[in-house]
């Protein structure tokens, strides 16, 4: 989603570009044209900075589900081995040896 939103950013800035230079470069812009391109291009500016912030950000909150995924999934998989019961005895054997021998 966020691409999309810098790529229509892209769209629009690429169009009024397009569009605008030529009506702009045979004709002197008055200041307050002048001021408000510059306010113009100031926001997308900060608009760009912030589509590659939120992109940054989702990235990394995507590795950070992915390594949870992970972990969870290793967890239980040490869930699933300590639970049988052969291999807990073959870590800890019964060491209880009581009877009568006859003795």
């Amino acid at each position: 989603m966020i691409r999309k939103i810098a790529q229509g950013s892209l769209c629009v800035a690429l169009i009024v570009g397009v569009f605008a230079a030529p009506v702009f470069a045979g004709s002197d812009l008055s200041a307050a044209d002048q001021e408000q391109i510059a306010r113009l291009e100031t926001m997308l500016e900060q608009q760009s900075t912030q589509i590659e912030h939120l992109q940054d950000r989702l990235i990394a909150n995507s590795a950070q589900d992915q390594d949870a995924a992970r972990v969870e999934a290793m967890k239980q998989q040490i869930r699933e081995v300590l639970s049988e019961q052969e291999f807990r005895e073959s870590l800890m054997p019964s060491m209880l040896q009581a009877g009568y021998d006859k003795g």
